[in-house]
C-alpha cells in the first residue's frame, strides 16, 4: 500500500490509516514517501506519517521525487533527510529505506554516490523503465545495474502494475520478514528475506 505524507494534503494517509483499521494493517506492506529535504522536516513528515496512517511501524519510507540535482546533497549531506531516515530506523519506526525518482537516471546514480559514501545502501529505488525509453535517457541502461551492483533493489514502475505483493506477513519481537513476489510484468528484484 504506497502513499506520501503530502498526497491530497495528509489526507490520502488518514483515509489509508482508517482503512488499516482491525488487523488489516498486518496484513500489507505499507509504504509511504517523505518531501522534506532537511533533518527537521523529514523527522516531523515521519511522525506526522506515523500518526495519520495509525501505525507505530512503517514498512518502507522513501524519499520522494529525487528529481533536481541538488537533491542528492540535500538528502545525504550534513543535517540532511536521510539523517532523520536513519534515525526512525533505529528506533523501529522504519524498516527499509529508499527513493523514488523519474526525471534522470544521472539523478538516480547521483543519489548513489553519497549514500554509498555513507555506507548507505538503499532497500528500494522505483523508476521508470519502458521499452520506448531505450534509445533516449534510458533508466534501464544507465541506472538499473548501478542499482542492483550497490544492493539497492530497483523496481520499474508502470501505471497500474503493482511493485510488490506480499504473500504472507509475520511480526514478532520487532522482527518482520516479508514473502515477496513478482508483480504484474514489472522488473522487480525481491529485497526481502523470504519465509521459510
Amino acid at each position: 500500500m504506497d502513499n506520501c505524507w503530502d498526497y491530497n494534503d495528509g489526507a490520502s494517509e488518514i483515509r489509508m490509516g482508517k482503512a488499516l483499521r482491525d488487523g488489516y494493517r498486518q496484513r500489507v506492506l505499507l509504504m509511504t514517501k517523505i518531501d522534506g529535504r532537511d533533518k527537521m522536516t523529514a523527522a516531523t513528515q515521519i511522525e506526522k506519517s506515523l500518526r495519520r496512517l495509525q501505525t507505530d511501524q512503517i514498512d518502507l519510507l522513501q524519499f520522494h521525487e529525487v528529481i533536481r540535482p541538488s537533491d542528492p546533497e540535500r538528502i545525504c549531506g550534513p543535517n540532511g533527510t536521510l539523517e532523520a531516515v536513519l534515525a526512525a530506523k533505529q528506533a523501529g519506526k522504519v524498516c527499509y529505506s529508499g527513493f523514488t525518482g523519474h526525471k534522470s537516471p544521472k539523478i538516480h546514480l547521483t543519489m548513489l554516490h553519497p549514500a554509498c559514501a555513507r555506507q548507505v545502501t538503499f532497500d528500494a529505488v522505483p523508476m521508470p523503465l519502458n521499452v520506448m525509453d531505450a534509445p533516449y535517457d534510458s533508466f534501464e541502461k544507465k541506472a538499473s545495474r548501478s542499482c542492483c551492483h550497490t544492493r539497492s533493489a530497483s523496481s520499474g514502475r508502470r501505471t497500474g502494475s503493482k511493485m510488490l505483493i506480499p504473500k504472507r506477513i509475520r511480526r514478532s519481537a520487532g522482527e518482520e520478514q516479508l514473502t515477496v513476489q513478482q508483480g504484474c510484468t514489472c522488473f522487480v528484484q525481491s529485497f526481502f528475506t523470504p519465509l521459510p
